[in-house]
């Protein structure tokens, strides 16, 4: 057995000898190390108030290890963000450090993350409003619910929406980011009603019954942008509309538009508040070229020969 070692290891000795020094350097190299997150924080590193801020919150379990180097602000701000398995860590000079993560950071990463999306970076930690989460942002606000999921409010629609209560206001959590609307204006969809913003009307909420009637009779392409928040009157509540009103009758359980020359003739006479009160029909062809709508107490007929008259 011993002469058998013996004869091997003249063998190995012999073989080394034969391919030179350079294989024999290949032979003794370390293997790499194993591909793991541990890696990533060798890789990427992290340095400043964006690794302070990683020590001090747990980062290893909230943020995880960096999956990018730190990179900054290109409009001359000064931020810097750092990306992470779970989220980012945000430095600015203004704000100070803070991060975004969870259901926040799906949305804020998938709207553009620190360089693109509409709110900007953060100013806060994530905090508790009622029935959800909410973070600051230096652009607007991110909001999360368990049924809403995460959306951003921004602009004259977020001011809007915060001076009538915010989560808590009869809108409630938004269902979806601000989007483009008719001639440039903005819209956003809330668990009870919409917000709509235009230069001319400004922000204004539509909800409830009134919201479903303007839809169905052709909503901004049709009778234009809110003018104002839904408002009571006797027997029910009204909206005033770019082109029209769109009135709410609880005697009726329904909301009917009133527009145009019948429109204009019902206002002449109080409006809802007046001697004809709420409308309890549509406008409707009553023939031979005469339109017509009724009210609680009269109808208006309107023709482009006689113009309007109260029957």
């Amino acid at each position: 057995m011993k002469l058998k070692s013996t004869v091997v290891a003249a063998a190995v000795t012999a073989a080394l000898a034969l391919v030179g020094p350079a294989a024999q350097a290949t032979t003794v190299r370390p293997a790499a190390p194993p591909e793991n997150v541990h890696v990533a924080a060798a890789v990427y590193g992290m340095g400043g108030a964006i690794a302070q801020y990683w020590n001090t919150n747990n980062g290893s379990y909230w943020y995880g290890q960096p999956t990018s180097y730190e990179y900054g602000a290109i409009d001359g701000s000064g931020w810097r963000a750092q990306d992470f398995e779970q989220g980012t860590i945000v430095w600015s000079p203004s704000q100070g450090t803070y991060g975004v993560r969870a259901a926040i950071y799906q949305g804020w990463k998938y709207d553009g993350g620190a360089y693109l999306a509409d709110v900007g970076q953060p100013k806060t930690e994530e905090h508790d409003v009622p029935g959800g989460r909410v973070q600051d942002f230096t652009s607007g606000w991110y909001l999360w619910s368990s049924w809403s999921g995460a959306h951003p409010v921004r602009g004259g629609i977020a001011s809007s929406w915060w001076n009538a209560g915010g989560p808590s206001s009869a809108l409630g959590y938004p269902l979806e980011a601000e989007g483009y609307s008719y001639h440039n204006g903005a819209s956003q969809r809330f668990q009870r009603g919409n917000y709509y913003w235009s230069s001319g009307t400004g922000t204004h909420s539509v909800r409830g019954g009134i919201l479903g009637r303007w839809d169905a009779i052709g909503g901004v392409y049709t009778y234009g942008y809110p003018r104002t928040e839904e408002t009571w009157a006797p027997g029910g509540t009204y909206q005033l509309f770019e082109a029209g009103t769109v009135a709410w009758n609880g005697a009726v359980g329904d909301a009917f538009g009133v527009a145009g020359g019948i429109g204009a003739a019902w206002w002449n006479n109080g409006g809802p508040s007046g001697r004809l009160g709420l409308p309890r029909t549509n406008e409707y062809y009553a023939g031979y070229g005469v339109w017509a709508q009724s009210f609680d107490h009269g109808t208006i007929y309107w023709s482009s020969t006689r113009g309007t008259w109260i029957g």
